[in-house]
């Protein structure tokens, strides 16, 4: 490569620039970020970089005597400024002597990894120590969203690849103290010791992290809650709570998203497999769309013991309110609760009462707390799914949270087999 700068490097991927640090006798790893590969690269070319002296075509001896004692001047005089100014010189002569000495001679910069040879090795060191990060996460979670290799080399690759990982199971004893001191609730969650404040990319990764007492928080997206939502304020569908149905699913419901209508039908089905066997807790969740006035008139269903019919309502018949203006839309609920024979005056005032209106607030702000940013979001036995699923997918993920609980349910075979 016959200029080696910046901008060419640029251009390289990893695999090839790690092959480039190769032969300058540097290990490298792809977990490290591309700027710190490329930084590497230009500092060892510049260490390992020949000096070539420029001839003098002078004739007359004179002359040359004269032009050796003004370049050996002109040497000293720059060799001196140089090492007096310029720390990648001085780097670079503490590098020269080492090689004829056989001291470590040091190559990079005063801050991140410092490359260094002896005795013809080169090594990459890092100016800070070892960063142990305890991991809080549920070891039992067989699904395909617990596995934690990928969170593992995203922080080496953007944060440091110093990193001690300590596996927590959240329901042992450090587990417990740590949820507790740090007030975690979900899972999986890393714990950085503040030593992560001396790594070069804490400027950069710190936006993600939570600064809680002598720790530093990464939350990354929730496979499961520890402590579940509040299940007595939201409305049953299925078996009651006081049955202990082994699914519980809780499913936070923005009335007007078009994957949450999906996703009730798909749950729909589960209760079709899963006869006697399901209950379903509705929470409110909201997207700025007409959700909480459709939250009320739902609530206010309920309190006439038509929530579920309602519920079914306000979903089948959503392209028709959706669009309306907000001032159409007391009219229009009110003509959906007559169709289904409520109370005119008790729906009405039910939905101007700022009570019911508060029930869906508490919704709003518990789906906050547990980590919720998204609809459709559910919870089926505190396990997080998140999205839209298909019949096929969903019985799948509440099989193997199943399975990872111990319990074994019948199901309707048949219906299992049409989701299939």
């Amino acid at each position: 490569m016959s200029k080696f700068n910046n901008q060419i490097l640029q251009k390289l991927d990893k695999p090839k620039l790690i092959r480039l640090l190769e032969r300058e006798g540097i290990d490298a790893s792809a977990e490290q970020p591309k700027p710190e590969l490329i930084r590497l690269l230009m500092l060892a070319k510049r260490a390992n970089a020949p000096t070539r002296p420029k001839s003098i075509n002078i004739t007359s001896a004179n002359n040359r005597k004269i032009a050796a004692i003004l370049t050996s001047v002109a040497i000293i005089v720059i060799g001196v400024s140089l090492y007096l100014f310029n720390p990648i010189f001085e780097k670079n002569i503490n590098f020269l002597f080492g090689k004829i000495s056989g001291e470590p001679s040091f190559v990079g910069k005063n801050t991140g990894p410092t490359i260094y040879e002896k005795n013809g090795k080169t090594y990459v060191v890092y100016d800070h120590p070892l960063i142990d990060v305890d991991v809080l996460y549920d070891p039992e979670c067989k699904r395909p969203e617990c596995n934690l290799d990928s969170y593992y080399k995203q922080v080496k690759s953007y944060i440091t690849p110093l990193i001690n990982f300590n596996e927590v199971p959240y329901n042992s004893r450090e587990g417990q103290k740590l949820a507790e001191a740090y007030k975690l609730n979900l899972m999986p969650v890393f714990l950085f010791e503040n030593i992560i404040e001396q790594t070069e990319n804490f400027e950069n990764s710190k936006k993600n992290l939570e600064k809680i007492l002598d720790k530093y928080i990464l939350q990354v997206p929730p496979v499961k809650v520890i402590n579940g939502p509040n299940l007595t304020n939201g409305q049953i569908i299925g078996l009651p709570l006081d049955k202990k149905a082994p699914i519980t699913i809780v499913e936070y419901s923005a009335f007007s998203c078009k994957l949450c209508n999906d996703n009730s039908a798909t749950i729909n089905s589960i209760f079709e497999m899963y006869p006697d066997q399901v209950t379903k807790v509705v929470k409110y969740f909201n997207t700025g769309s007409k959700d909480t006035e459709a939250a009320i008139a739902a609530e206010c269903a309920g309190q006439q013991n038509k929530f579920k019919e309602y519920y079914d309502l306000l979903y089948s018949r959503q392209d028709d309110w959706v669009n309306l203006a907000e001032s159409g839309l007391p009219s229009k609920f009110t003509g959906y609760a007559l169709e289904l024979g409520l109370a005119r005056n008790t729906f009405n005032q039910c939905q101007v009462d700022p009570n019911t209106k508060q029930i869906a607030q508490n919704h709003y702000t518990e789906a906050g707390s547990l980590g919720i940013s998204a609809a459709p979001t559910i919870l089926v036995n505190n396990n997080v799914l998140v999205g839209s699923y298909t019949p096929k997918n969903l019985a799948t993920a509440i099989n193997d949270i199943l399975l990872s609980e111990g319990k074994t349910i019948k199901s309707n075979s048949v219906k299992e087999n049409e989701a299939n």
